[in-house]
C-alpha cells in the first residue's frame, strides 16, 4: 500500500492536468469560432468529415484605410493588389516570448484597422529583435507596400532573400515591389536572379518580360539586357534608349532586329516609323524607306506615310521606286506641289522629257505656281536654251518674288542669254569706250581722268589702246585732317598730264589667259614715266577663277597726293584676286604687296580683303567685308615738310552690310549698297596722319545705273566711303559709255 499509495497519486494529478489542457484548448477553439477577432479568419478543412479545424489570419485592411493608389508603371496598384494577395499567416507562436507575441498582435490589429505608422513601428521592433524571423518580415513588407511604399517592401524582401539563396519565389515578390515602386532596374535583376534559381518560374519569366516592355531603361542597361538575351524586347527597348540618348545610327540594326518578330505584332504597332524617324534622323533614308514600307503593308490608306516612303527613296537616290510612289498618291488625289516633286524626281533619275511634259501640262491646267515656272526653267537652262530660261523664270519671279535667288537665275539667264547672243553675231573689230573718272578726298586732293579706249579682237586675242588726260588739284593744308599733325601742301592747280598705253592678250589653253602692256605718262616739269605690267588669269564655272597681275605706274593716285608726283615717287605693285563660292556664300579675296619709292624715300604697303555676299530674295543681298593694311619702312617727306604718302603702322576695318540690285524693265539696271563698319588705327609719328583717335565708326555707300539699248551702253557709279565724324574719307565717281562696232571681217 505504501508503494502503491504514491503512484496512483501521481497518476491521478497527470490526469487533471490532461483533462484541463483538453478543456483550455476545447474552450479557445469555442471562443475562436463565436466571436469576431480584430481581424478576419478564415476557416479551412471539412470539420465534420475530418474532425479538423485549421485557422489562419489574413491582414486585409479596408479600401478607405489611406492606402495611395497610383500609377506605378503602367498598372495600378489597387489592380495589383487584388491579382497577387498576399498567402495566409497560421497562428503559430514563431518563437516569440510573451510580450513578443502581444507585440505581433497589436501590429496585426493595427494594421487590420488602417494604423500603418504605428503597426509598422511595432514590426520594425520585432524584426530587430529577431533579423532571421521571415514571416514577420514578409508581413512588414506587405505592410510597407499596402501603406505606399513598395520599394521599401522590395528592399526588405531582397534583404531577407540574400539569406535564402535557394528562394526564387522571395526574389519575384521582391522584384514585383520594386516593379511597382517604378524600379525598373531592381526589378529586372532580382526577376533575372529569380529565374537562375528556377527557370521554369513562370511568375517570374512573365514579371521580367512586362518590366522589359514597359520601362524606360538607361542605355548601359539596356545593352545589359540585351546582351542577356537577344530577344526582340531587348532589341527594342536598346534601340529606344540609344534614340533617346541620340545616338540614331546604332539604334537602326536594333530596331531591324526587334521587326523580325513583328509579324506577331497588331496592325497599329508603330515600331516601322520609330525605325523610319530613327533613320531620318541619322541620315540613312534608305532604311527609313525600309520602316515606311514595312508599315504601308499593314496600313495601305496612309497618304501621309506613303508621301513619306516617296520622299526618303528620293534622298536615298532611288529614284525608280520614287516615282511609282508619286503616281499612286496622284492617282489618289491630284496635287501640283505633288507634281513638282514627281517631276523633281524624274529630272534626277535622267527622264528630262517626261519632267517637262508634266510640267507643261502642270502650267498649262495652273499657270501660277512659281516652282513649275522655276523647274522649267532648270530645264531649258539645262539644255543651254538661255532664252526660253530667262521667260521661266522671270514668270516664276513675277508669282512669287520671294523667292530665294531667283533674281540671280534670272539675271544669270540673262547674262548668258547676251553672250549666246554676241557669239551668234558676225566677227566684229570691237568697240569704242569712253570714261571720266573723279576721285576726291578731305585731304583736298582731287582727280580726275578722261579716258578714250578701243578694243579689237584679231585672230590671236585681243587688244586695247587707250589714251588719257589727267587732271588734279589740291588745296593748301591738304595735308592735315582736322587733328594729326601734318605739313600743309602747296596749292596747285593745272596739274594737267598726259598718258598712252596698250594692251595685248590672249588665250594660253583652256580658261587661262594672259596679258602684258606698255605706256608712258607725262606731267608738267618734264616728269615723264614709263608704265608697265603683264598678268594672268583664270575663269571656270559659275564664276570661280583666280588672277595674278604685276603694274608699274606714277604713284600719285595711289597715294593721293601731290607730293608724290613733286618727288616722282613710282609704285610697283603685285595683286592676287580670287573669287568663288563658300557655302551659300559668293566669295571674294585680294592681296597686294606695293613699294612706294621716291628719292625722298622708300615704304612698303601690304594690303588684303575678304568680302563676301550671300542673296536674301526680292534682289536683296547680305555683305560683309574686312580689310587691313599694314605698312613698313620709311615715312618719307619732302624737303619743305609735306609727307609723300600715308603710313599707318596698321589699319583693320570690318564691315557688314546689305545691297540691292534689280534690272528694271527695258534697259535699265539699278544697284545700291550701305556698308557700316568699325575701324581701328595705329598712326605713325612723323608722317602723314589720316585719323585723330584709334578706334572710329565708318560707313560706306555706293550706287550705280547701266542702261543699254542696241549696240550703246552707258552707265555710271558712285561711292562714297569713310569715318563718320572726324577722320578720311573719299568720294570716287566714274560716268562711261560703250559702243559696239560690229563689222564684219
Amino acid at each position: 500500500m505504501n508503494g502503491g499509495g504514491p503512484r496512483t497519486g501521481y497518476g491521478a494529478r497527470l490526469a487533471l492536468w490532461v483533462a484541463g489542457l483538453v478543456a483550455l484548448g476545447g474552450g479557445s477553439v469555442a471562443v475562436l469560432l463565436r466571436t469576431q477577432p480584430a481581424f478576419q479568419v478564415n476557416v479551412f478543412g471539412r470539420p465534420a468529415a475530418d474532425g479538423r479545424v485549421a485557422g489562419a489570419a489574413e491582414i486585409r485592411p479596408a479600401v478607405s484605410a489611406g492606402v495611395r493608389f497610383g500609377r506605378m508603371g503602367d498598372l495600378l496598384l489597387d489592380d495589383l493588389r487584388a491579382e497577387h494577395t498576399p498567402p495566409y499567416l497560421g497562428w503559430t507562436t514563431l518563437g516569440l516570448d510573451v510580450r513578443e507575441s502581444a507585440l505581433l498582435g497589436d501590429a496585426r490589429r493595427l494594421a487590420a484597422a488602417g494604423q500603418w505608422a504605428p503597426a509598422l513601428e511595432r514590426y520594425g521592433a520585432l524584426v530587430a529583435a529577431h533579423p532571421g524571423l521571415e514571416p514577420v518580415a514578409l508581413e512588414r513588407a506587405r505592410l510597407l507596400s499596402w501603406s505606399g511604399d513598395p520599394a521599401g517592401a522590395g528592399a526588405a524582401l531582397a534583404s531577407i532573400a540574400a539569406k535564402h539563396p535557394a528562394d526564387a519565389a522571395l526574389r519575384t515578390e521582391a522584384a514585383r515591389y520594386y516593379w511597382w515602386a517604378a524600379r525598373a532596374e531592381e526589378a529586372d535583376s532580382l526577376a533575372g536572379d529569380a529565374l537562375r534559381i528556377a527557370p521554369a518560374d513562370s511568375a517570374a519569366r512573365t514579371l521580367r518580360a512586362e518590366v522589359r516592355r514597359q520601362s524606360q531603361p538607361s542605355v548601359r542597361t539596356a545593352t545589359r539586357w540585351w546582351r542577356e538575351n537577344d530577344g526582340p524586347t531587348e532589341n527594342l527597348q536598346l534601340a529606344r534608349a540609344l534614340e533617346r540618348d541620340r545616338r540614331y545610327a546604332p539604334s537602326l540594326r536594333h530596331f531591324r532586329a526587334a521587326l523580325r518578330s513583328a509579324d506577331a505584332r497588331p496592325a497599329a504597332d508603330s515600331l516601322p516609323l520609330e525605325m523610319a524617324s530613327a533613320a531620318l534622323a541619322a541620315d540613312s533614308p534608305a532604311v527609313a524607306a525600309e520602316g515606311y514600307g514595312r508599315w504601308l503593308r499593314d496600313h495601305p490608306a496612309d497618304r501621309r506615310t506613303r508621301l513619306a516612303l516617296a520622299r526618303a527613296r528620293v534622298w536615298s537616290n532611288d529614284y525608280a521606286g520614287a516615282i511609282p510612289v508619286y503616281r499612286e498618291l496622284l492617282a489618289q488625289r491630284d496635287s501640283t506641289p505633288l507634281r513638282v516633286e514627281m517631276a523633281q524626281a524624274q529630272v534626277w533619275s535622267g527622264r528630262e522629257a517626261e519632267a517637262e511634259g508634266n510640267l507643261r501640262s502642270l502650267v498649262a491646267a495652273d499657270s501660277t505656281d512659281p516652282k513649275a515656272w522655276r523647274m522649267l526653267g532648270d530645264l531649258a537652262r539645262w539644255r543651254a536654251d538661255w532664252k526660253a530660261a530667262g521667260d521661266a523664270y522671270a514668270r516664276s519671279a513675277r508669282l512669287d518674288p520671294a523667292q530665294t535667288g531667283i533674281g540671280e537665275a534670272l539675271a544669270d539667264a540673262a547674262g548668258r542669254a547676251e553672250l549666246a547672243r554676241r557669239a551668234a553675231l558676225p566677227p566684229r573689230v570691237g568697240e569704242g569706250r569712253v570714261a571720266v573718272e573723279s576721285f576726291g578726298d578731305t585731304r583736298g586732293f582731287r582727280w580726275t581722268t578722261v579716258r578714250g579706249a578701243r578694243h579689237w579682237e584679231p585672230e590671236w586675242g585681243t587688244l586695247d589702246a587707250v589714251v588719257e588726260r589727267e587732271m588734279g588739284s589740291a588745296s593748301a593744308g591738304s595735308s592735315t585732317v582736322g587733328g594729326p599733325s601734318g605739313s600743309p601742301a602747296v596749292a596747285r592747280t593745272g596739274m594737267d598730264g598726259y598718258g598712252a598705253s596698250l594692251r595685248a592678250g590672249r588665250r594660253v589653253g583652256g580658261e587661262w589667259s594672259a596679258y602684258a602692256q606698255g605706256g608712258a605718262r607725262d606731267y608738267p616739269d618734264g616728269r615723264a614715266f614709263a608704265t608697265w605690267g603683264a598678268g594672268i588669269s583664270k575663269e571656270g564655272i559659275e564664276g570661280r577663277g583666280v588672277s595674278l597681275e604685276y603694274a608699274r605706274e606714277p604713284a600719285v593716285r595711289r597715294a593721293a597726293t601731290f607730293a608724290a608726283l613733286r618727288a616722282g615717287a613710282v609704285s610697283d605693285l603685285l595683286r592676287a584676286q580670287g573669287n568663288g563660292k563658300l557655302g551659300g556664300w559668293s566669295a571674294f579675296t585680294q592681296a597686294e604687296a606695293e613699294r612706294l619709292h621716291a628719292s625722298a624715300g622708300t615704304t612698303g604697303r601690304l594690303t588684303g580683303s575678304v568680302a563676301l555676299a550671300r542673296p536674301l530674295g526680292a534682289g536683296f543681298q547680305a555683305t560683309a567685308s574686312l580689310g587691313a593694311v599694314t605698312t613698313g619702312g620709311g615715312r618719307p617727306v619732302m624737303p619743305d615738310g609735306e609727307a609723300l604718302w600715308w603710313t599707318p603702322a596698321w589699319y583693320v576695318e570690318p564691315q557688314a552690310g546689305l545691297a540691292w540690285r534689280r534690272p528694271r524693265p527695258g534697259a535699265w539696271s539699278v544697284g545700291v549698297r550701305a556698308n557700316p563698319g568699325w575701324a581701328w588705327v595705329r598712326e605713325r609719328g612723323g608722317s602723314l596722319q589720316r585719323f585723330s583717335s584709334s578706334s572710329f565708326p565708318t560707313l560706306g555707300l555706293g550706287t550705280d545705273v547701266q542702261y543699254r539699248t542696241g549696240r550703246w551702253s552707258v552707265g555710271g557709279t558712285a561711292g562714297w566711303d569713310g569715318a563718320l565724324g572726324g577722320g578720311y574719307r573719299s568720294l570716287g565717281v566714274t560716268l562711261g559709255g560703250a559702243y559696239a562696232l560690229e563689222v564684219r571681217r
